[in-house]
C-alpha cells in the first residue's frame, strides 16, 4: 500500500485539475512523436564494400515523407534480424537513415520481419537531440543475387629465387628456382614449393602447374620433398615441397604436381591460391604420408615496405679485415629520424643475408608497423662466418679472432651511428638462431645493460671452446644485474631440444625471468621463418612503450 498511496494521490490532484499535459512532461519527458508508415520503396543497385560485406540502399516513402535507408548484410538479400544504426554501414546488422533529408538517426534498432516474400520493417528511432520517431514499412522488396569477389585469407607469399644446379652441380643460367613459402596468418610456414622456370619472372608469370623432380632442370619443373630422419636422436630434417595437413604436419611430396593459380579482390589486388591433388607424399619421420591433397586459397604477396642493404661493409682493424653485414631500414627512414633497433645473429655456416632471405625479416616488421602492431624499427644483421670459420660471436674460437670485440667496440657503435639508432637500452634487442642463439644469448649476459630483450631461436647452449653461459648468468645474477626480457624458442625435433631444455631449468632455479616456447618442428628455416612474426610481436610492445 505504500507505494500506491502517493501514485492514488497524483491521479485524484491530476482528476481535480492540478496536473496538465505540461505538468506531466515536466515529470517524465514529452512522449509525442512522429510516426511514418511508409507504402511505397525505391531500390538502388546493391553494393560490396570487402570483406563479403554488402549494402542495399533504399528510399521508402509514403507520398509525403521519406526514409533514405542502407542496410548491410553478408548475404545478397536482406535476412530477417535487428539492425543497429552507424554512421556509415561497414557490417552486416547495420543501418543508416535519414528522414526527410535532414533528420538523421542516430539510436534506436530496426527490426526487419520476412513473413514469405512480404518484408515487415519498423523501428522506434531517435535523432541526436533525443527527437523520437516510429517508422514502420510493409512490403515486397527485391535484391540482385550477385558474386562474392575473392578477398584476402590472411596468408601471405614470399619468395626467394636461387640458381639452378643439377647433381654434378653444373649451373643452368637461362633458368631460376623460385622458393616459394606461404604462412598462415599467425607467420607459420604451410606450403613451400621450389618452383623452376625461367629466369626474371614474376609471381603472376608462376601461374601454372609444376610436377615434381629430383634436381629439376627443366621450367615447370620442381624440387621434390626428401627427408633424413635420425631416430636414435630424434633428430629430423627435410626440404623441398612440402604442406602441412589437417594435424599441422609436415608432407614432403616425394610425387606430383603442384598448381598455382591467380584471382583478383575487388579493388584488384592479385590474390593466389596454391593446391595439389593424388600427391605421394613422406612424414618428417621418413614414413609414408597420410595426406595427399592440400588446397591454400587467396594468399597475399608481401613486400617489405622499406629497404633492404645487403653485403655492405666495415673495416674491421680489430680483425684486420673487411667484414659484411646488412640492414633493413623502415619507410619513413631519411638519416635524421632516430628508430629502434633489432640485432639478429645468423647460424653456424650461415651469412648475414639469412634472415633477409630465409626469416624474411623485413617483410615481418613492415606488415607489423602496417598493421600498427610494431612502431618501425631497423634491423642489422652482422656477418661472423669467416674464411668458411664460424666465430661464435666469442673472442678466441676457431684461431685467434677477437669477434666480441669487434662487435662492441666497432661495429655496433658506428652502424648505430650510420643508420640513426637510438642507442639506449629500452630501444635496442637482440636475437639470433643456433650459433646466433648463442651470441644473442651470450651479449645480453654479458652486457645486460644494453639489451632489453634478447630472443633465442633453437640455441646452441653449450658448445665447447665458448664462454659458459650457465657461468654468465649465474653471475649476473649474483651481482643483482638487470637482466634483458630473454625468449627461448626451439623445436621440439631439433638436435638441441635436450640442452635448451637443460638451460630453461637452470634458468627457472635461478628465478631468471623468461618465456619458454616449444613446439613441432627441426632445425630449419621453416621453423625459423615462424619465429620471426613472433619477435617482431615481442618487440613491437617492448619498443611501442619507450
Amino acid at each position: 500500500m505504500k507505494k500506491i498511496q502517493p501514485l492514488l494521490i497524483l491521479l485524484m490532484l491530476c482528476f481535480v485539475g492540478a496536473c496538465n499535459e505540461d505538468s506531466l512532461d515536466s515529470l517524465s519527458g514529452k512522449y509525442d512523436m512522429d510516426r511514418y508508415v511508409f507504402d511505397k520503396v525505391e531500390q538502388a543497385t546493391t553494393e560490396k564494400i570487402g570483406g563479403g560485406i554488402k549494402v542495399f540502399p533504399m528510399t521508402l516513402s509514403d507520398g509525403t515523407n521519406t526514409m533514405t535507408l542502407t542496410l548491410g548484410s553478408s548475404e545478397w538479400i536482406m535476412p530477417a534480424g535487428v539492425y543497429t544504426p552507424a554512421a556509415a554501414v561497414s557490417n552486416k546488422n547495420q543501418f543508416s537513415a535519414v528522414i526527410n533529408g535532414d533528420i538523421v538517426v542516430a539510436s534506436g534498432n530496426l527490426e526487419i520481419t520476412l513473413l514469405e516474400s512480404t518484408y515487415y520493417i519498423s523501428g522506434l528511432l531517435s535523432d541526436a537531440s533525443g527527437n523520437r520517431f516510429k517508422v514502420d514499412y510493409k512490403g515486397v522488396l527485391s535484391f540482385e543475387v550477385g558474386e562474392d569477389d575473392p578477398e584476402a585469407s590472411g596468408y601471405t607469399i614470399s619468395i626467394v629465387e636461387n640458381q639452378v644446379v643439377d647433381e654434378n652441380e653444373t649451373v643452368y643460367p637461362e633458368l631460376t628456382k623460385y622458393a616459394i613459402t606461404v604462412s598462415d596468418p599467425n607467420g607459420v610456414a604451410v606450403f613451400h614449393v621450389d618452383a623452376v622456370n625461367n629466369a626474371g619472372m614474376t609471381l603472376a608469370d608462376l601461374v601454372g602447374t609444376y610436377t615434381t623432380a629430383g634436381y629439376p632442370t627443366e621450367a615447370w619443373l620442381a624440387d621434390n620433398g626428401w627427408v633424413v630422419y635420425f631416430p636414435e636422436w630424434g633428430v629430423e630434417m627435410g626440404g623441398g615441397t612440402y604442406f602441412t595437413d589437417a594435424n599441422n604436419k609436415k608432407q614432403y611430396v616425394t610425387q606430383g604436381s603442384i598448381v598455382i593459380t591467380a584471382a583478383e579482390d575487388m579493388n584488384g589486388n592479385p590474390l593466389y591460391s596454391f593446391s595439389g591433388e593424388n600427391l605421394v607424399t613422406l612424414t618428417a619421420q621418413n614414413e609414408p604420408g597420410t595426406d595427399g591433397a592440400f588446397s591454400i586459397m587467396f594468399a597475399s604477396e608481401v613486400n617489405n615496405g622499406g629497404t633492404v642493404l645487403k653485403d655492405q661493409t666495415i673495416t674491421s682493424e680489430v680483425l684486420g679485415m673487411d667484414m659484411k653485414y646488412s640492414v633493413y631500414l623502415p619507410e619513413s627512414w631519411d638519416g635524421i629520424k632516430t628508430f629502434p633497433v633489432l640485432y639478429l645473429l645468423h647460424g653456424a655456416d650461415g651469412g648475414n643475408n639469412d634472415w633477409i632471405t630465409g626469416g624474411k625479416i623485413d617483410v615481418q616488421v613492415a606488415a607489423a608497423v602496417a598493421a600498427g602492431t610494431a612502431p618501425e624499427m631497423i634491423v642489422i644483421m652482422p656477418n661472423c662466418t669467416v674464411d668458411g670459420k664460424n666465430l661464435f660471436y666469442v673472442n678466441g674460437y676457431q684461431g685467434d679472432a677477437q669477434y666480441m670485440t669487434y662487435f662492441f667496440d666497432e661495429f655496433l657503435p658506428t652502424v648505430e651511428a650510420l643508420y640513426k639508432v637510438k642507442g639506449d637500452r629500452e630501444n635496442r634487442a637482440i636475437g639470433g638462431l643456433s650459433m646466433g642463439g648463442y651470441g644473442s644469448l651470450y651479449y645480453g649476459g654479458i652486457h645486460p645493460e644494453m639489451f632489453s630483450y634478447v630472443y633465442a631461436c633453437s640455441p646452441a647452449v653449450m658448445i665447447d671452446g665458448t664462454p659458459n653461459l650457465f657461468d654468465i648468468y649465474g653471475a649476473a645474477v649474483t651481482e643483482g644485474a638487470t637482466l634483458p626480457g630473454i625468449t627461448l624458442e626451439i623445436g621440439t625435433g631439433d638436435f638441441l631440444y635436450e640442452t635448451a631444455g637443460w638451460f630453461k631449468g637452470f634458468m627457472d632455479s635461478m628465478s631468471i625471468d623468461h618465456e619458454y616456447i616449444t613446439r613441432d618442428g627441426a632445425h630449419d628455416w621453416a621453423f625459423w621463418m615462424a619465429c620471426t612474426p613472433k619477435i617482431v610481436a615481442k618487440l613491437g610492445t617492448l619498443f611501442s612503450e619507450n
